[in-house]
């Protein structure tokens, strides 16, 4: 068993960590990770928003992108309510540059979305590439928070992205959606560092996705309460519960690839 419960796992099944530099040690551009997975509600957002709180917690900048264009999740997660001009989809209509509409919160900065159909129907997702590459040159995390599906409005964000991490809970359903996910990144030339699994209840829960999913598992996420609150809040659980069990599930994530460590 590779891990448990509360993401820790044998030190020989642990794969390398993430990381936030390049190969040669320095890093002049932002690195870019996807938050992916083909079947919705699986925690993708949920582990987006961490994911940038965690990055965020030490001197590096962070910024999360709500790139789920149809229902703007992480947006509504974060409880944030920005005027129609100042979001992601304004900036893939045309209307702004990206940088005019970033939000700040505690420890990192979030691009949020708009989940109205008219703003849907007017985002042109190809906009979103120099939109990236801005926030690249601004920021030295950048985590964009991809939706569900397959398409062109998934496979864009995916292709822009340095890293990519598959998120999936135990059912079967998510789990073959997840390798789809995997799939498409692949053949989209990303690196896959790995899958997170939400939803743990018991260890046995990560079986199948390491024998369905080719990819190692980073983390396991268990279901807690504290997580659903932690939504009702608009706060990331590692900065409302930071000793709940999803929460230190999260971080030991974080302490294996805080950008900057070993």
């Amino acid at each position: 068993m590779g891990a448990d419960a509360t993401g820790e796992g044998r030190e020989e099944d642990r794969p390398a960590p993430l990381d936030s530099s390049d190969a040669s040690g320095s890093a002049p551009l932002g690195l870019v990770y996807a938050v992916a997975g083909a079947k919705g509600g699986v925690g993708k957002t949920t582990t987006a928003a961490n994911l940038a709180a965690m990055f965020g917690s030490g001197e590096r900048s962070v910024v999360v992108v709500d790139t789920d264009l149809a229902t703007a999740s992480l947006t509504d997660q974060l409880d944030l309510s920005p005027p129609r001009g100042d979001t992601l989809h304004a900036v893939l209509a045309g209307d702004v540059g990206v940088e005019s509409v970033v939000t700040s919160l505690d420890g990192f900065d979030v691009v949020p979305g708009d989940g109205s159909v008219a703003a849907f129907a007017g985002a042109d997702v190809e906009r979103l590439r120099p939109a990236v590459e801005t926030l690249r040159e601004r920021y030295d995390v950048v985590v964009l928070d991809v939706g569900a599906g397959l398409s062109h409005d998934t496979a864009v964000p995916l292709g822009l992205a340095d890293r990519v991490l598959v998120v999936t809970t135990p059912a079967n359903a998510a789990v073959a959606a997840a390798e789809k996910t995997r799939v498409l990144a692949e053949r989209l030339d990303c690196r896959v560092e790995g899958c997170v699994v939400t939803s743990v209840r018991e260890r046995a829960d990560i079986e199948p996705v390491r024998s369905g999913l080719d990819a190692p598992v980073l983390a396991a996420i268990p279901h807690d309460p504290a997580v659903d609150r932690s939504h009702r809040e608009g706060v990331p659980v590692t900065l409302t519960a930071t000793g709940s069990a999803a929460a230190t599930a999260y971080w030991n994530l974080s302490r294996r690839g805080r950008p900057g460590g070993d």
